[in-house]
Parts: structure tokens; C-alpha cells; sequence
């Protein structure tokens, strides 16, 4: 283990967590948020004849928001990045990595070198929560992309 007390991207078999905003961010923005959707829930039922309006904005909102309401898991491997979401998998490889961009909450992964539109379609935004530095590390290992600032 080298000085920095990452392992080095060889020794890592794997790396799994999980990310769940919803528990991890600050009770009053996750209050805030369910204020939020109970409000335009409310709204669309007040303005559109029947509770079935309601209902669907509630759902089209509340699956809008499911990466802050459902819990996310991350597996980092050799090959590359596992993100598992409400049974949904998608992996994202190490040689298709164009760009590393480093979030105060995460990190963004993007297939593009440079910034592009189709960034939020093609890219992953990995949450880090206690474990930035380590997962930082070890996607700049595997990738040999350095990581920029966002701003």
C-alpha cells in the first residue's frame, strides 16, 4: 500500500457501496424536497378534474427524483464501474472513460474528452460519500484520466 494509504488499483478486487441521498443529506433539504411534491401533487389535484392527474404527477415526479429517494449501488472493479439502480444495472468501462470530473458530493464520469450536451445521456455522476478519496484514486488509476474540478 503506498504512502497515501490508497491501495494501489491492482490490489482492488472490488469496491462496492451504496449511496441513499434521501438518509444521507441534511433532514431539511430531504423535507424540503417531499414539501416539494406533496405541493404539486396537491396543485394538479386542485386544477385537474379527477385524483388521476394527481397521481401521475406525483409518479412522473417522484420517479424523476428516484436517484435521491431509492438507494444506489456502485461496484468498482477492473474492468470498470457497476451502477445499480431500482434493479436496473449499467456498466460503465474503463477504456470508454473520456473524462473525469470531480463533484464536492461525487464524481462524473463522461464517454466524451471534452463537454457535450449528450454528457447527461452518456455520462455517470458516481456518489461518494465518505469514500471520495480512495474512489478518486482509483478511477484516475484505472482510467489514467486526471480528474479536473468542476467550476
Amino acid at each position: 500500500m503506498p504512502a497515501d494509504g490508497i491501495p494501489e488499483a491492482d490490489a482492488i478486487q472490488t469496491l462496492r457501496w451504496t449511496s441513499h441521498p434521501i438518509r444521507e443529506e441534511s433532514p431539511f433539504k430531504s423535507f424540503l424536497l417531499v414539501a416539494v411534491l406533496t405541493g404539486v401533487t396537491a396543485a394538479a389535484d386542485q386544477t385537474f378534474p379527477g385524483p388521476i392527474d394527481a397521481l401521475l404527477s406525483f409518479v412522473l415526479l417522484a420517479g424523476c427524483m428516484s436517484r435521491y429517494f431509492a438507494p444506489t449501488s456502485y461496484e468498482i472493479g477492473q474492468v470498470g464501474l457497476v451502477v445499480s439502480h431500482l434493479g436496473r444495472s449499467r456498466t460503465f468501462q474503463w477504456e470508454g472513460v473520456g473524462r473525469v470530473v470531480v463533484f464536492p458530493d461525487g464524481v462524473f464520469l463522461s464517454p466524451f474528452a471534452h463537454p457535450s450536451r449528450l454528457d447527461r445521456f452518456r455520462g455517470c455522476f458516481v456518489r461518494t460519500l465518505g469514500n471520495a478519496a480512495v474512489v478518486q484514486a482509483i478511477i484516475q488509476r484505472q482510467t489514467g484520466k486526471p480528474p479536473r474540478r468542476n467550476g
